[in-house]
């Protein structure tokens, strides 16, 4: 999980700082809000593509990241599959909605923060306390460190989207922000995920045979690859 976030970190950090740069010097400016419509719907696409395309790729590539031994005695596969489909798609709008209440926030809003963000603590101890005990759902201990982390987000996420629409609606009332669906996948990309998933997770469990030979394995991914694109090109 380390190495996830330390990547994570890479790829999110610069891209959160420089949406915080741009909010903070023309947070009035028109471009302002169409900005952040923009980031929450691409933010909202790694929530659906995610969990759909890296259960059945990542053990494909998984031996090129870890040793073999370390995978198959230990469960970082799991744990780093639980991190890209869950995890990493969370963060992303979470650093996102948060750059933008970082620029926009008055001292009081600031403060009422920083109680959502004690407050999320107790949401990321009970959620890990009723995981640990396996009662709801068996996860490794790993696993439901990730889950109760991405619990803990979710609520930080709750109160800085609602901070942004109450920001959106006093300057732009009549915004697509405002409308659910300006933000979230339209309904071809959903349809083509749900029609492309279904064969990559059909493929992988044809040809995802660790022992198999390699050339099921670059079709695969070369599959993967196809079926990401064509998303792409409908985002």
């Amino acid at each position: 999980m380390n190495y996830g976030s330390l990547v994570a970190r890479i790829i999110f950090q610069p891209v959160e700082e420089t949406l915080l740069l741009h909010w903070s010097r023309s947070l009035q400016a028109p471009a302002t809000v169409p900005l952040l419509t923009l980031a929450v719907r691409l933010s909202s696409h790694l929530a659906l593509l995610l969990p759909v395309f890296v259960p059945p790729l990542l053990p494909i590539v998984l031996p090129f990241l870890l040793p073999r031994r370390y995978t198959a005695e230990t469960s970082a596969a799991q744990t780093l599959q639980t991190y890209l489909a869950c995890y990493l798609p969370l963060l992303s709008l979470n650093g996102i909605l948060e750059a933008f209440h970082a620029a926009s926030a008055t001292p009081a809003q600031v403060a009422r923060q920083a109680k959502v963000m004690i407050a999320s603590s107790g949401v990321f101890a009970l959620s890990l306390w009723v995981l640990a005990r396996g009662t709801v759902v068996s996860v490794t201990t790993e696993q439901a460190l990730i889950y109760a982390s991405c619990s803990a987000m979710l609520a930080r996420i709750a109160y800085a989207l609602v901070h942004a629409r109450s920001v959106v609606r006093q300057q732009q009332p009549q915004s697509a922000f405002l409308r659910l669906g300006s933000v979230l996948p339209k309904w071809p990309v959903r349809i083509a995920v749900a029609l492309l998933g279904g064969l990559v997770w059909a493929a992988a469990a044809r040809l995802g045979d660790d022992d198999g030979p390699l050339r099921n394995k670059v079709l695969l991914l070369a599959l993967g690859g196809g079926a990401g694109a064509i998303v792409l090109g409908l985002v």
